[in-house]
């Protein structure tokens, strides 16, 4: 200080400052933001969506004494850094859209940097609207299969439900009676499909769309599939069977023979929702069940000879039981050949008896027709001037009478 006078006082102590009029280098760009919102947390890069109203720009350490300023679509919003975690965060939630967020450096002496390349973020907080309904599911396991309806059983445990594609960025998840299980999405069958198998029994299936940003539509309505793996118990034995061919038309038992080509083989009544298969030595023919006589019969004639007819119960799912026990039958269309003639009777009335010779007379008014002796299993008749009349035959003495 100088007085009027010019006397001068000594120099005061001294105040130390920095001219500074550099601003920082404008900072590297962000490559990644932090999500603290379910159900996607965790870091995420650039052009993504995001659910987070305020994500968290990730920058690198600020040097010392500078401070980041956060710009949204070019402007400055009120922002929170947190060193520990190197995010850069609004303070006030970003609406829905699409967002270019930069920030920049500030030193001590109010110096401010030239912007930050962008970090490109959409903020979404909507979930997809609730898909619609499976209607059908895709069964691969044999032995039925191709895309059934709801209420329907199936013996595939990884049952593919057929839905519509998902929006572009749209994840679809299923749900088994209402919990989420892991599964796989095929865009080519359309089918999302458990990745574990299903247990036995009626399952409620549904679905929900998740978009890119994390949020997840309600659930699709449900489609009801029933899941049975388990084939019905091996059938009883059938022990008749049904003769529609004359001359003896009726049941009857096994180890006989017909000739009908088209037995019908008489079974128990499957139970609801099984359906009989019949097997002729060992293999499945087309046949048609008639629960009006119980009969299972072949579609096509069986050949000549003997034959050994099972049959299986294969429930709604597919699952076919075990074969029922054998009725054995032989099929025989062919009539003996014509029998040699006969060249005697027996006479055993009046004083005259005997064996007499065609061409001659007597007073039995029953005369036993001599006969050769039938083959295994053919029975004789008699005609007399063209008309069958009831006879008895005796093996013993070969008369037909």
């Amino acid at each position: 200080l100088t007085d009027a006078a010019g006397n001068e006082s000594g120099q005061s102590p001294a105040l130390t400052l920095t001219v500074d009029t550099q601003a920082p280098t404008a900072p590297a760009a962000p490559t990644e933001y932090l999500d603290n919102t379910d159900p996607q947390q965790g870091t995420f890069g650039t052009g993504t969506s995001t659910n987070d109203s305020t994500p968290g720009v990730i920058i690198p350490t600020p040097g010392a004494g500078e401070t980041p300023k956060l710009y949204v679509d070019g402007t400055e919003v009120p922002a929170t850094y947190d060193p520990a975690t190197g995010t850069l965060t609004p303070t006030t939630p970003l609406t829905e859209g699409q967002y270019d967020l930069t920030y920049t450096l500030t030193d001590e002496a109010g110096n401010e940097s030239d912007p930050s390349p962008a970090i490109t973020i959409t903020v979404d907080t909507q979930a997809p609207a609730a898909p619609a309904a499976p209607t059908e599911y895709l069964d691969n396991t044999d032995p039925q299969q191709g895309t059934f309806g709801t209420g329907t059983s199936t013996n595939d445990s990884t049952p593919g439900v057929i839905i519509p594609a998902p929006a572009a960025g749209e994840t679809p998840k299923l749900y088994v009676d209402g919990t989420e299980v892991p599964a796989t999405y095929d865009p080519a069958t359309g089918t999302l499909t458990p990745t574990t198998p299903l247990t036995e029994g009626q399952h409620d299936l549904t679905y929900t769309l998740t978009d890119a940003a994390g949020n997840e539509s309600d659930p699709s309505p449900a489609i009801t599939i029933t899941v049975d793996t388990q084939a019905p118990a091996t059938p009883a034995a059938p022990t008749e069977y049904l003769d529609n061919t004359d001359p003896q038309q009726g049941t009857f038992g096994t180890g006989t023979s017909t000739n009908d080509t088209t037995p019908g083989l008489i079974i128990p009544a499957p139970a609801a929702g099984e359906t009989p298969k019949l097997y002729v030595d060992g293999t499945e023919v087309p046949a048609t069940y008639d629960p009006a006589t119980g009969t299972l019969t072949p579609n096509a004639p069986l050949g000549e000879g003997k034959h050994d007819l099972t049959y299986t119960l294969t429930d709604a799912a597919g699952n076919e039981s075990a074969q029922s026990p054998a009725l054995s039958l032989t099929v025989d269309t062919q009539a003996p050949t014509a029998p040699a003639a006969p060249t005697q009777y027996v006479d055993d009335a009046g004083t005259v008896t005997g064996q007499f010779g065609t061409g001659t007379s007597t007073d039995d008014t029953t005369p036993g027709l001599i006969i050769a002796a039938p083959g295994a299993g053919e029975t004789p008749k008699l005609y007399v001037d063209g008309t069958e009349v009831p006879a008895t035959y005796d093996p013993a003495t070969g008369t037909l009478t």
